[in-house]
């Protein structure tokens, strides 16, 4: 029986793409290795406990360094908290198998535990793609930037497994790294919670010819394609629906966010709902204007989940092509392109329930699961 260590660096009680994410992987690991151990981040006043499987044997990694130390270890090569806290724990403990969960997590790590340990690293989008749209503080961007791509190419290079989560992802890293073609695979991404196999909706909670765009609100990937989106995309909105509302919903707007929302009176920005599933569900169409960034969208479900047809940009749809070709994704690219899936889609009756089964197939926690096993198993590591 192998054994098996996962490690990640984001944090289980956030509820964010990343977050979540990393949570249907950890969930899906304990379902198929027996007893598997994780190493994840904590905060000082919080509990991620309600959130990782029984199964798992969890240790908490704290961060006692203060903002200065955080930025001169960037200097270093020192991305996150873990590197001493891991060293110290497999002097303790043996596995077999350690799960890398993000590119970043090898970050002065991979060095301490290639050629010891079978290493499989899933890689949650092409960091150098995401770092050159979320630029971090001009302190420490350089050596942050230099460090966050030799993190990806050292995970590449030394994993015996590497998982995207599109196939765009899986393209791109085979070509930016041909000789490592043979360990890069696809597993697309799914729901770390259980799924009913049916919604309820009454039409009449429904706003009539609304549009809604939900994520987080306040980073450079979320918030320039948005800001965009209102000033070139939504005068086409107008003009075919005079009537149109637009919700924005979300975890803590920027500024740039708040007052872009207040160009039209028919824009509603709810910050921070208590129910953003609600929000959501009340509006007549989905709207996903990210074209940053690479990976999946995870914002995207928010629609998907409430049977709602999606006009998203052509860099949000990747990881969604299932979906796509069952009909219920309109893909655009500029203005033009939209104005064209917009009509497409008002002039397609579609049903929720029929939107939300294209989402459950491919989706659902089982069926991420069953995609996993079955990579784990071709590479023998099952």
């Amino acid at each position: 029986m192998k054994k098996v260590l996962i490690i990640t660096r984001h944090y289980l009680s956030e509820n964010n793409g990343g977050s979540n994410a990393s949570k249907a992987h950890i969930r899906a690991i304990s379902e198929i290795y027996s007893n598997p151990s994780l190493i994840y981040p904590e905060k000082n006043n919080e509990s991620s406990y309600d959130f990782i499987p029984k199964t798992i044997k969890s240790y908490p990694c704290y961060d006692y360094r203060s903002k200065i130390e955080k930025g001169l270890d960037i200097y270093r090569g020192i991305l996150h908290r873990f590197v001493d806290f891991v060293t110290n724990h497999l002097q303790k403990f043996q596995y077999d198998i350690i799960i890398l969960d993000h590119s970043l997590t090898a970050a002065g790590i991979i060095d301490k535990i290639k050629g010891k340990y079978i290493i499989i690293t899933i890689h949650h989008n092409v960091e150098r793609k995401y770092i050159k749209d979320n630029k971090v503080s001009l302190l420490y961007r350089v050596p942050f930037d230099f460090y966050s791509k030799k993190a990806e190419s050292d995970a590449i290079k030394f994993s015996d497994l590497n998982i995207t989560l599109t196939e765009k992802d899986a393209n791109d890293f085979s070509v930016l790294f041909p000789e490592r073609a043979k360990t890069i695979r696809n597993m697309g991404t799914y729901q770390y919670k259980d799924l009913s196999h049916c919604i309820e909706q009454k039409s009449s909670n429904i706003l009539l010819n609304s549009f809604v765009i939900s994520g987080s609100l306040n980073f450079p990937q979320s918030e320039i394609p948005i800001i965009e989106f209102v000033r070139y995309y939504y005068p086409a909105i107008l003009e075919t629906l005079s009537d149109a509302q637009l919700i924005i919903t979300g975890r803590n707007p920027s500024a740039k966010i708040i007052e872009v929302a207040k160009s039209y009176d028919s824009i509603k920005l709810i910050p921070n709902p208590m129910d953003i599933n609600k929000v959501i569900s009340e509006c007549c169409f989905y709207i996903c204007p990210i074209n940053r960034g690479s990976g999946v969208k995870i914002r995207m479900m928010d629609g998907l989940k409430m049977g709602m047809p999606i006009l998203a940009h052509t860099e949000s749809v990747n990881g969604y092509e299932a979906i796509k070709k069952d009909g219920y994704i309109y893909e655009y690219h500029d203005v033009d392109t939209f104005k064209k899936a917009l009509r497409n889609m008002l002039d397609t009756k579609i049903e929720r329930q029929d939107v939300y089964e294209s989402f459950y197939n491919y989706f659902c926690f089982d069926s991420g699961k069953k995609r996993l096993m079955h990579i784990l198993e071709n590479f023998k590591l099952r």
